[in-house]
């Protein structure tokens, strides 16, 4: 009886957490063609972490956190929404909004 009412409580403190989910998943995109943008920006818009990653790798570069949310990536596009690594910000990487490119600061 205890177990059941553990359970009970614990599906019911979890389900506005699965409720939100969707939202969370909706609000997701690529990058759009041909715009620069920052890691931290990705990061925000998509499923990008790996990709950052892997383009940091590819041009020899730390992965490091700092490195992952202030390296500038232009946006190759396709179905996925392809990055490229550009350049890593001596100091920050700008983020300058929707259709605007993120720049080194």
């Amino acid at each position: 009886m205890l177990s059941t009412t553990v359970l009970t409580l614990a599906a019911a403190a979890l389900a506005p957490m699965a409720a939100a989910a969707p939202e969370k998943r909706a609000a997701l995109r690529n990058c759009s063609f041909g715009y620069n943008y920052c890691g931290s920006t990705l990061r925000e818009i998509g499923r990008y972490e790996d990709q950052i990653v892997q383009a940091l790798v590819d041009a020899h570069q730390d992965t490091n956190s700092f490195n992952r949310a202030n390296a500038l990536f232009k946006c190759k596009g396709g179905d996925t929404g392809v990055i490229e690594f550009i350049t890593l910000c001596g100091n920050t990487c700008q983020t300058n909004g929707v259709a605007v490119n993120d720049q080194c600061r």
